[in-house]
């Protein structure tokens, strides 16, 4: 592109100043040495043509995931792996002992390039697009309709756009999975925005709140935040819901009335087999709930852990108030970790206690 340009440039030159050489004597003076400004031309602005900024954004995403790919394969040969089964009964791969922390490590920079190009697409995508007028119905019936409809036509749509649509195809570490870019990133995002504008009003959730809740989550974890969903969670309380928001790596579930977060949980479990002392791992979980969980005593709770075979569980529990709506669980904040101390899950029902 640049070397059209300087072509661009050098013709456009060419002709102006053999237009020049061309003028008569009586409409143009004659050049002098005392003068030398009158023997140049004007400048001449010729405006560059503008980049297909999406095509480049496919292109980088393929190849950052290519490079991955790779980067994965080498690492299988010569690295340390296992064989996993998968929920849908078919089996997987995942690294362990040192190869476990170089691959992470690599997957997660590349999840977050390949999200901040994605949503750069977006961005472009919805401003060639113009505002698109979302027609909310006024009966709240109406809106339930409307957003089972929606609902529907959505998942639907991500069936056959996994088969035709723009995606790549990247290890996620247990196996290789499609996940869309470009435009079928930018449509879905689209569906997903309406939908989610739906639930919004639906649950009386406004934009103000739905930004203190990405607020607290960005404090943990920066960058893109996705409103995914708000329903009820009746193992905790029956009468609220929580709103449930996705990044790239990690889904959180919130109270929206007062913006603390109940669950982190880890869209794929860390599988570090190492195992740390017990009480270094108890150290690590109160490290944790002072970052998530800054308010919370620790001290004023009853201590009710537990682990099973390379995990471990660090828990408190409120006795002084009624069980949840489970029937069994006193309201509690828990952190799960593997032995090499990462986290698992982590959960804080104490907002919810009644």
């Amino acid at each position: 592109m640049k070397y059209r340009n300087l072509i661009l440039l050098f013709v456009g030159s060419l002709f102006f100043t053999l237009s020049a050489c061309q003028s008569s004597p009586a409409s143009q003076p004659a050049p002098t040495a005392a003068n030398p400004s009158q023997q140049q031309n004007p400048p001449i602005n010729i405006p560059s043509p503008t980049p297909d900024r999406k095509a480049e954004i496919v292109a980088e995403i393929k190849q950052i995931a290519s490079d991955f790919n790779k980067f994965v394969e080498n690492e299988k040969k010569t690295g340390n792996i296992q064989i996993v089964a998968l929920p849908n009964g078919t089996t997987g791969f995942t690294f362990y002992a040192e190869s476990y922390p170089k691959v992470t490590n690599e997957y997660t920079k590349v999840a977050q390039k390949i999200e901040d190009l994605n949503n750069e697409y977006y961005q472009i995508y919805k401003e060639e697009r113009g505002p698109v007028p979302i027609m909310t119905p006024s009966s709240k019936e109406d809106q339930k309709a409307r957003l089972a409809i929606l609902t529907a036509e959505f998942g639907s749509w991500l069936k056959n756009e996994e088969k035709s649509g723009t995606t790549v195809t990247m290890y996620n570490l247990t196996k290789y999975t499609p996940i869309f870019i470009g435009e079928s990133y930018a449509k879905e995002q689209e569906k997903s925005d309406e939908i989610n504008t739906l639930r919004l009003s639906l649950n009386g959730i406004s934009d103000e709140s739905k930004q203190l809740d990405i607020q607290q989550i960005q404090k943990i974890e920066p960058g893109n935040v996705t409103l995914i969903d708000i329903g009820a969670f009746p193992y905790y309380r029956s009468d609220i819901n929580l709103t449930t928001y996705e990044t790239g790596t990690t889904v959180y579930n919130v109270y929206s009335p007062t913006h603390q977060i109940i669950e982190i949980l880890p869209k794929e479990f860390p599988q570090g087999v190492t195992a740390s002392s017990v009480a270094d791992l108890e150290k690590i979980a109160r490290e944790v709930i002072a970052k998530f969980a800054p308010d919370v005593n620790l001290d004023s709770l009853t201590p009710a852990g537990g682990a099973k075979e390379g995990t471990y569980f660090f828990r408190w529990e409120d006795q002084t108030k009624p069980l949840l709506d489970d029937g069994r669980s006193y309201p509690f904040i828990q952190v799960g970790l593997n032995g090499n101390g990462e986290l698992l899950n982590y959960y804080n029902t104490l907002p919810l206690a009644r």
